[in-house]
């Protein structure tokens, strides 16, 4: 008898685990595209207008950015 059960083909961790690897992946992509410089912060907050607290938290990987700030990231990276 085949399984017709429809439900929620994803499972409860995806939303975080997205977001993570958004994390990480934003976090890498910001590092990788300053390396070489010493105030990527600051050059970033003049490249998207975007505030500096923020910046840190992506730059850390503590937070990933909100859809809007990833398509102003996306628009410059």
């Amino acid at each position: 008898m085949p399984n017709t059960q429809m439900g929620n083909i994803f499972p409860a961790m995806t939303a975080t685990f997205f977001e993570q690897e958004l994390t990480t992946r934003i976090n890498k992509i910001l590092r990788e595209a300053h390396q070489d410089k010493s105030s990527c912060i600051k050059i970033i907050n003049r490249k998207t207008d975007i505030k500096n607290t923020t910046i840190k938290r992506w730059y850390t990987g503590r937070n990933p950015p909100s859809s809007a700030h990833l398509l102003i990231l996306a628009l410059h990276y």
